[in-house]
């Protein structure tokens, strides 16, 4: 889904027998808790255990402990 820019504020997510359905920030947050969920506020790349991640403006990542201290170390612009 989108907002009215066209920009995505759900994210898919697996529901189980081969079901998706869209999450909004809130509803990843309350599922994962909330100090585990970051929205980036741009565009931004990084690169994490030799992959490329890219987050999106507005739409929320599940983090683990290392994943927050990556995005802190390269100062990525998240919430």
């Amino acid at each position: 889904m989108a907002d009215y820019q066209g920009n995505p504020n759900t994210v898919p997510h697996a529901a189980g027998n081969g079901q998706m359905q869209e999450l909004t920030a809130a509803q990843i947050s309350a599922k994962y808790g909330a100090g585990n969920v970051k929205t980036p506020t741009r565009n931004f790349s990084i690169n994490y255990r030799g992959q490329h991640i890219v987050g999106y403006k507005n739409v929320p990542i599940v983090c683990d402990a290392a994943l927050l201290a990556a995005l802190a170390a390269t100062g990525a612009p998240v919430v």
